[in-house]
């Protein structure tokens, strides 16, 4: 199995209607929150390191407004998830 093949960014949001945003799930919360601890630790020799500080900034910006819609916070997620993915195709085999 791979970690392609989990669709973990993909949580559930909570809908109230089509002229509300989204509320932000529990699940989304505790993910958003261990995806900046990860993102954190990407080396500043990776080429993804630049990419993962940005995206690190908007979801730490995004969780702290209260404003903003789950399905933005998704879509952070789901970018943080894919600059993991391929910062850690660049680790060397040993």
């Amino acid at each position: 199995m791979t970690l392609t093949s989990i669709p973990i960014y993909q949580s559930p949001l909570v809908k109230y209607g089509s002229d509300m945003k989204s509320k932000i799930t529990p699940q989304q919360q505790k993910l958003a929150q261990s995806l900046l601890y990860l993102l954190e630790r990407i080396s500043a020799d990776s080429h993804w390191a630049h990419r993962a500080s940005g995206v690190r900034a908007s979801l730490a910006k995004a969780l702290d407004d209260q404003t903003v819609p789950a399905e933005r916070i998704g879509e952070l997620i789901g970018m943080g998830f894919d600059i993991l993915e391929k910062a850690a195709r660049e680790i060397p085999e040993d």
